[in-house]
């Protein structure tokens, strides 16, 4: 996976983003948490700088992908005073985000591919966007996140992959929390 993560940082392509993820998916425990991320969150924002390190490297590789967790151990970094990490991981943010970006273009029929639940947080509040209604959609055997926005527009995530054992919901509109 370390090759492909490194190849993928050199070029943030929707082929390279789509073979790390591959891996990530594949690995044996993989399970992230959004609880992981907001207790290493909650930590940094106390100052328990070394608790919140502990838990980001106990997240690592699950997370590997995702722009907020990048960020947020740039954050750690800069608390910590190592610039040259906090560098590090920004960039590791933006290349995650700029892989997302290339995946799709948030239509229906190009959806954005997620690999975490925060992923589609992340999109719209980089693109500046503030959602306003959320449902979950299945297409030919495909389940969607579609978030409705302040401008009008729906944006469409695909989350096959993280609803794996979940019950197919049938037309309901579902909350944040269930995805």
């Amino acid at each position: 996976m370390q090759q492909h993560y490194q190849a993928f940082l050199e070029e943030p392509t929707a082929a390279n983003y789509r073979r790390v993820r591959g891996a990530i998916l594949a690995l044996p425990d993989f399970q992230p948490s959004m609880l992981s991320l907001h207790v290493a969150a909650s930590l940094c924002g106390q100052r328990h700088h070394a608790e919140a390190s502990a838990q980001l490297e106990e997240m690592s590789p699950d997370w590997a992908l995702s722009p907020r967790y990048h960020q947020l151990a740039a954050q750690l970094a800069e608390a910590l005073g190592d610039e040259e990490d906090a560098e590090v991981e920004q960039f590791a943010a933006c290349c995650c985000l700029r892989g997302l970006l290339a995946t799709g273009d948030g239509s229906r029929m190009f959806p954005y591919l997620l690999t975490y639940t925060s992923d589609a947080q992340d999109i719209l509040g980089f693109r500046g966007l503030r959602p306003v209604r959320q449902a979950l959609h299945e297409h030919r055997g495909r389940r969607y996140d579609v978030v409705a926005c302040g401008d009008g527009g729906n944006y469409w995530f695909d989350v096959t992959d993280l609803m794996q054992g979940l019950p197919v919901l049938q037309g309901l509109e579902t909350a944040k929390s269930q995805l």
